[in-house]
């Protein structure tokens, strides 16, 4: 199992204090440098870390009646009917006429 602490890494000529690492082994003793994979995974920031700060703020700064997540942790906005049923773009015409079919 990987879970994740913060970094203490020393090397002889530089100090690695920030970042957070993965931990190899977690039902043994996290005491060496050895216990520790000397990597930070790329969704800590991207979606772990969003996601915490988004549960801790205000409820305005991201109004979820106008957006959804995707599995990446991106926002993405949610796009009216009306908007998509008047778009002059010929793929959301396409596409509206499909959705127009299915709810007759």
């Amino acid at each position: 199992m990987n879970t994740l602490l913060p970094s203490t890494r020393k090397d002889k000529t530089l100090l690695q204090g920030c970042g957070y690492s993965g931990v190899l082994n977690t039902s043994e003793p996290v005491n060496t440098i050895e216990a520790f994979n000397d990597q930070q995974p790329s969704y800590l920031l991207g979606e772990t870390f969003k996601y915490l700060y988004l549960l801790f703020s205000e409820d305005d700064v991201l109004p979820l009646s106008h957006y959804v997540f995707n599995t990446e942790g991106h926002p993405l906005r949610i796009l009216p009917l009306e908007s998509i049923a008047n778009s002059t773009d010929p793929r959301w015409q396409k596409w509206w006429k499909k959705i127009q079919r299915g709810m007759h």
